[in-house]
Protein backbone atom coordinates (compact mmCIF):
# COMPACT_ATOMS: atom_id res chain seq x y z
CA UNK A 1 0.00 0.00 0.00
CA UNK A 2 0.74 3.25 -1.20
CA UNK A 3 3.17 5.56 1.78
CA UNK A 4 1.70 9.30 2.04
CA UNK A 5 2.16 12.56 4.10
CA UNK A 6 -0.54 13.19 6.14
CA UNK A 7 -1.04 16.24 4.33
CA UNK A 8 -2.74 14.21 1.34
CA UNK A 9 -5.51 12.43 3.78
CA UNK A 10 -8.86 12.69 2.46
CA UNK A 11 -11.79 12.98 4.80
CA UNK A 12 -13.90 9.89 5.33
CA UNK A 13 -10.66 7.58 5.07
CA UNK A 14 -9.02 5.41 7.40
CA UNK A 15 -5.05 4.90 7.51
CA UNK A 16 -2.33 3.34 10.11
CA UNK A 17 0.24 5.48 10.77
CA UNK A 18 3.50 4.53 9.02
CA UNK A 19 6.35 6.80 10.47
CA UNK A 20 5.56 8.74 13.41
CA UNK A 21 5.13 12.47 13.96
CA UNK A 22 8.40 14.38 14.99
CA UNK A 23 6.93 14.89 18.56
CA UNK A 24 5.28 11.83 18.46
CA UNK A 25 1.64 12.94 19.16
CA UNK A 26 0.65 10.08 16.31
CA UNK A 27 2.89 6.94 16.92
CA UNK A 28 3.85 3.80 14.18
CA UNK A 29 0.53 1.46 14.17
CA UNK A 30 -1.73 4.35 15.25
CA UNK A 31 -5.11 4.17 13.89
CA UNK A 32 -6.10 7.77 12.34
CA UNK A 33 -8.44 9.58 10.42
CA UNK A 34 -9.29 12.57 9.03
CA UNK A 35 -12.31 14.18 9.65
CA UNK A 36 -13.76 17.75 8.22
CA UNK A 37 -16.28 19.54 10.39
CA UNK A 38 -18.79 22.84 9.66
CA UNK A 39 -17.51 25.49 8.24
CA UNK A 40 -13.50 25.22 8.69
CA UNK A 41 -13.36 22.71 11.54
CA UNK A 42 -11.41 19.75 10.48
CA UNK A 43 -8.55 17.92 12.50
CA UNK A 44 -7.00 14.29 12.52
CA UNK A 45 -8.87 11.37 15.42
CA UNK A 46 -6.77 8.82 16.61
CA UNK A 47 -8.20 5.77 18.10
CA UNK A 48 -5.38 4.20 20.52
CA UNK A 49 -5.48 8.09 21.63
CA UNK A 50 -8.82 8.26 22.04
CA UNK A 51 -9.05 12.04 20.77
CA UNK A 52 -7.96 14.13 17.91
CA UNK A 53 -5.77 17.27 17.02
CA UNK A 54 -7.44 19.60 15.39
CA UNK A 55 -6.44 21.36 12.49
CA UNK A 56 -4.85 24.99 13.75
CA UNK A 57 -2.25 22.15 15.46
CA UNK A 58 -1.75 19.92 12.81
CA UNK A 59 1.56 21.47 11.34
CA UNK A 60 3.08 21.53 14.70
CA UNK A 61 1.43 17.70 15.43
CA UNK A 62 1.78 16.13 12.56
CA UNK A 63 5.17 16.69 11.39
CA UNK A 64 7.10 14.66 9.54
CA UNK A 65 3.82 11.96 9.81
CA UNK A 66 3.50 9.45 7.07
CA UNK A 67 0.25 6.96 6.38
CA UNK A 68 -1.35 4.14 4.25
CA UNK A 69 -4.86 3.02 4.00
CA UNK A 70 -6.29 0.81 6.47
CA UNK A 71 -7.31 -2.26 4.28
CA UNK A 72 -7.39 -4.27 7.55
CA UNK A 73 -10.03 -1.94 8.48
CA UNK A 74 -11.51 -1.55 4.73
CA UNK A 75 -12.18 -5.55 4.52
CA UNK A 76 -13.65 -6.08 8.40
CA UNK A 77 -16.31 -3.00 7.07
CA UNK A 78 -16.54 -4.86 3.51
CA UNK A 79 -17.56 -7.87 6.01
CA UNK A 80 -19.96 -6.29 8.19
CA UNK A 81 -21.95 -5.05 4.59
CA UNK A 82 -21.84 -8.17 3.21
CA UNK A 83 -23.24 -9.78 6.17
CA UNK A 84 -26.05 -6.68 6.38
CA UNK A 85 -27.40 -7.32 2.82
CA UNK A 86 -27.54 -11.20 3.24
CA UNK A 87 -29.77 -10.50 6.36
CA UNK A 88 -31.72 -7.93 4.50
CA UNK A 89 -32.27 -10.06 1.32
CA UNK A 90 -33.49 -13.18 3.79
CA UNK A 91 -35.56 -11.17 6.13
CA UNK A 92 -36.92 -8.86 3.24
CA UNK A 93 -38.44 -10.81 0.28
CA UNK A 94 -38.43 -9.36 -3.12
CA UNK A 95 -35.41 -6.99 -2.38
Amino acid sequence: MEEISWKDMKPGRHYVVVKPSKDKTFRKGDHVEWWQGTRSQYGISCREAQGWIDGEDLEEAAEGMTVTLDTDWAKDKLASLKKQITYLKRNYPGL
